[in-house]
């Protein structure tokens, strides 16, 4: 949460929130039986990027079990409605009529079942998404605890943070390999 911190202390402000309507049991289940290796999950996350469209993604191992596992990468981005759809489990754009052949940005799509995002959470126990449209960058991190802890089996909502580009490049050139963004344009 440091990133997210970070960014409101440079004046993010509150877009808007997501919820993530499903079971903590869901979460522990495909994160443990679906991804059964690190190796799994990460090549889910480059393949969100491929799907994303993007022609380069960048991933940076962590040095330590403290440090957060990074991929970055120059695919389409998320607006709130994309990163409120992403976090729709279950459900997924990429579905089509008839099993026709999924196609977007110019290239057969993998993912399809909208539950790969999970991967992520058998690495560690908090999901961060920066997504940059235009100028803007917003930022939205969703932890398993929440999910855990919901309470009455309500979805936990998590969050969505905006701030112009040019204010969040310093903190994203901090967090992030400055080399990298650099790379992606960002």
């Amino acid at each position: 949460m440091k990133l997210v911190d970070d960014l409101k202390t440079d004046g993010a402000t509150t877009e808007g929130n997501v919820a993530v309507d499903i079971s903590y049991d869901i979460v522990r289940h495909v994160s443990a039986q679906l991804y059964t290796s690190p190796r799994k999950a990460i090549e889910e996350l480059v393949c969100n990027a491929y799907d994303a469209g993007a022609t380069e993604c960048h991933l940076r191992l962590p040095e330590s079990s403290a440090a957060p596992l990074r991929v970055l990468d120059n695919g389409k981005s998320m607006n709130l409605h994309g990163l409120q759809d992403l976090w729709r489990v279950a459900r997924s754009p990429k579905l089509t009529k008839n099993d026709a052949p999924r196609i977007a940005n110019g290239r057969l799509q993998i993912g399809k079942f909208g539950v790969g995002k999970l991967a992520a959470f058998a690495l560690g126990q908090r999901l961060t998404h920066v997504a940059c449209v235009g100028d803007i960058v917003r930022i939205v991190s969703v932890g398993q605890d929440q999910i855990k802890d919901a309470p009455g089996g309500k979805a936990p909502t998590f969050d969505v943070f905006k701030l112009s580009l040019a204010k969040a490049k310093k903190v994203l050139d901090q967090t992030l390999d400055v080399a990298t963004l650099a790379q992606l344009q960002l």
